[in-house]
């Protein structure tokens, strides 16, 4: 779900689309984040072949959410939202820090 701009001058880092259409760099890689979440979120429904009836069940949500859920509308579901749906999909969420160098 994330797609980088071309680097025209080698050694440049890539822009990821949210920078490009004018988000901060930090906004841009929490969307990154979330985009992450929710495509793994998505992926889970489709290989179990979840019906939005079995995802209200198994998550708690109200079948709007569910239904905005599916429809990957990002911007209603926080990162710790996404965490907790992911996890009562049965999926275990682990977080890699990576230290700089």
């Amino acid at each position: 779900m994330v797609k980088e701009a071309k680097s025209k001058t080698s050694g440049a880092r890539a822009v990821p689309v949210f920078e490009q259409i004018g988000f901060s760099p930090e906004a841009s890689a929490e969307l990154v984040r979330r985009s992450h979440l929710l495509d793994e979120v998505q992926e889970i429904v489709r290989h179990h072949g979840y019906t939005q009836k079995d995802l209200i069940r198994l998550t708690d949500l109200g079948q709007s959410h569910v239904s905005e859920l599916l429809r990957g509308k990002l911007s209603r579901f926080s990162t710790e939202k996404l965490i907790a749906i992911l996890e009562c999909l049965g999926a275990r969420v682990e977080i890699k820090v990576k230290r700089p160098a």
